[in-house]
């Protein structure tokens, strides 16, 4: 007699208040040379450094994520023929920093950005600091969702659950973040721009799933 099976997939979910801000900050333009560029990115990264060390931050707390140096074009129409012609070097550095949830230095954050002299762009999200205990109870909530279920279905179906034959797990990412808000270039933040920093973020909710193949009779 050939076996039978039945398959299952259950879900864990999570809803928790997030722990965390991260603010990743990103200063960005174009010089015609490319040395400038590089020599005035790394200005401007010592002016972002120095500002958000009036906030406490060391120098050793922002961390570069990512930067670029790149020849930048622009488009024009010449009598009708659309040209391209180079304009210069853009260069792009990427940086975060990443703290306890704390609305009064987070204020004290948007202030020396907001009047940084290098006007950078940031954005505000927040995570959850111990992200593996958080996946180890979705695991388990999974599993035993789809127990449950597979319970269900046998009894509903008149049949006995043997053993487990399969577990199918994919280790994908999971997103523990919620966004909240980002300063876009030229645009302006901190006390002086009369800026409510009284930000109450989302909740995170996040999920997963675990399929079990059990061996039925």
């Amino acid at each position: 007699m050939q076996d039978r099976y039945i398959r299952v997939t259950g879900t864990g979910s999570l809803t928790i208040k997030p722990d965390q801000t991260i603010i990743d900050i990103t200063i960005r333009d174009t010089e015609e040379k490319h040395e400038d560029a590089v020599r005035r990115s790394a200005e401007l990264t010592n002016v972002v450094k120095d500002a958000l060390g009036e906030a406490g931050f060391g120098k050793e707390d922002v961390k570069t994520t990512s930067f670029s140096i790149q020849p930048r074009y622009e488009s024009y129409n010449d009598d009708g023929v659309w040209k391209k012609r180079f304009i210069g070097y853009e260069y792009s550095h990427a940086m975060k920093i990443v703290f306890d949830m704390d609305k009064e230095r987070l204020g004290k954050v948007f202030e020396v950005l907001g009047s940084c002299e290098a006007s950078p762009e940031f954005n505000v999200s927040y995570s959850l600091k111990d992200q593996e205990r958080a996946k180890k109870y979705l695991i388990e909530k999974a599993v035993l969702d789809a127990t449950e279920k597979a319970k269900i279905l046998a009894s509903a179906s008149d049949v006995k659950l043997v053993q487990i034959s399969n577990i199918d797990y994919s280790f994908g990412v999971i997103n523990f973040s919620v966004c909240s808000l980002e300063k876009p270039r030229g645009g302006a933040f901190g006390k002086s721009a009369g800026f409510d920093v009284d930000i109450e973020p989302d909740d995170i909710r996040v999920e997963d799933n675990v399929t079990i193949v059990w061996k039925i009779e």
